[in-house]
């Protein structure tokens, strides 16, 4: 990043957590840099009010790296747009596709937890970087912050029997309580 930095370079995009952003940018004042363009996340929104306290604590980090950001930015007088995606997937590298389509690979099956309602609009990376670019140099968007989510509303279960059919498989569902899941889950972690 230093390297880059050092160079006659007007834009960052900032793709690691917002969280990290003071940390790794603290000195970029200093450079040639006028425009940031950073990502956050829509869980700031959907996960507010979340009846776990991992959820909240999430909140409430992510919401005071966006209060940094933003103001490191004001008063060094960069141009700043954050950008908040929701589950972003590539199918290979991601935490959420990936990660399902691996575990449907392995056991044919894939666990659900009963009466789940909540939806996802699951964003390709590739729209994610489109979108990274296309306000980078688009002054309408300097001091702006957008939510972005793909063109689906999906449960989990659509999104699982959606990776089924992509994988040529008929969809197998395990329903669990969601005590039991995040046990098991638990349990896989360590």
């Amino acid at each position: 990043l230093h390297e880059v930095l050092d160079r006659d370079v007007g834009t960052l995009v900032h793709l690691a957590p917002l969280p990290h952003f003071i940390a790794l940018n603290s000195n970029l004042h200093k450079t040639a840099i006028k425009r940031v363009v950073a990502l956050g996340t829509t869980s700031v929104l959907m996960k507010s009010k979340s009846k776990y306290d991992f959820d909240r604590r999430l909140v409430a980090d992510q919401l005071h790296a966006e209060e940094n950001f933003i103001g490191y930015c004001a008063s060094h007088n960069i141009e700043w747009t954050l950008l908040r995606p929701t589950m972003v997937y590539d199918g290979v590298r991601d935490k959420n596709i990936a990660l399902m389509v691996g575990f449907i690979k392995r056991y044919g099956v894939f666990p659900l937890v009963s009466k789940t309602h909540g939806l996802r609009q699951p964003l390709h990376a590739d729209d994610l970087a489109d979108a990274c670019m296309r306000v980078a140099g688009n002054e309408r968007t300097f001091s702006q912050t957008y939510n972005l989510g793909g063109g689906e509303c999906l449960d989990f279960e659509a999104i699982a029997r959606y990776i089924f059919r992509h994988l040529d498989k008929t969809p197998r569902f395990l329903q669990l309580p969601e005590r039991l899941l995040r046990l098991l889950l638990g349990i896989a972690r360590v």
